[in-house]
C-alpha cells in the first residue's frame, strides 16, 4: 500500500510539474500591437464579411445594455421576445442600396 501511495504521489507531482511548465510557455507569448496585429491581417489577406441582418440594427443594445459575445447574440442576451425582435428591420425593408452608396468603401488593394 506505501508503494502504491508513493507512485500516485511521483505521477501526480509529474503531472503538476507539466502544468506549470505550459502556463509558463503560455505567459511568454508576445503580445502584438495593434500595427503589428493589423500587418498581420494584411499580410495574410484575410477580409471581413460584413452581415445586414436585424441584430446589426440595433447594434446589440436595449437601453443600457449592451450583449455580451456580440451583437448577434442581442435576442438571446438581452431577453427580447420573438414578437418584438420580429418588429426590427431586414434586409428585404431596408432600402438596401441607398444604404450601401451612402457608405465610404476603402480602396481595393492588389
Amino acid at each position: 500500500m506505501k508503494l502504491l501511495n508513493k507512485l500516485i504521489l511521483v505521477v501526480f507531482t509529474a503531472v503538476l510539474q507539466v502544468n506549470v511548465s505550459v502556463a509558463n510557455a503560455a505567459a511568454e507569448v508576445k503580445k502584438l500591437s495593434d500595427d503589428e496585429r493589423i500587418q498581420w491581417w494584411r499580410d495574410s489577406k484575410f477580409g471581413m464579411f460584413i452581415h445586414w441582418g436585424a441584430y446589426s440594427v440595433i447594434g446589440g443594445e436595449r437601453g443600457k445594455q449592451i450583449a455580451k459575445g456580440g451583437a448577434e447574440w442581442a435576442m438571446d442576451k438581452l431577453d427580447y421576445t420573438i414578437e418584438e425582435y420580429e418588429k426590427f428591420p431586414t434586409c428585404s425593408t431596408l432600402n438596401y442600396l441607398t444604404l450601401m452608396n451612402g457608405l465610404p468603401w476603402p480602396k481595393m488593394q492588389g
